[in-house]
């Protein structure tokens, strides 16, 4: 499937949208967050780019989500 995504025609979306959450499910299954995440920004960029705002907005709300960009953030009392 991999293969497939890298050598897609661009200009067929929906055939890399398909691919992508293709990959977004195996990632998850193998618990490979890292790559998961950069699909996920893979598959937002394909929506944005089809002028499917809210599924570029969901799908940027999943990221925002994953276990790895909590852990990635750093929370503290301090007062700003």
């Amino acid at each position: 499937m991999l293969l497939h995504f890298k050598f897609i025609d661009i200009f067929i979306f929906s055939y890399q949208m398909s691919c992508c959450v293709h990959l977004l499910d195996f990632y998850h299954e193998i618990k490979r967050e890292e790559l998961y995440v950069k699909y996920l920004k893979k598959l937002s960029v394909l929506h944005e780019q089809s002028h499917n705002w809210a599924e570029a907005g969901f799908t940027i709300m999943q990221v925002s989500f994953t276990k790895l960009t909590i852990k990635l953030m750093s929370f503290n009392d301090d007062v700003i």
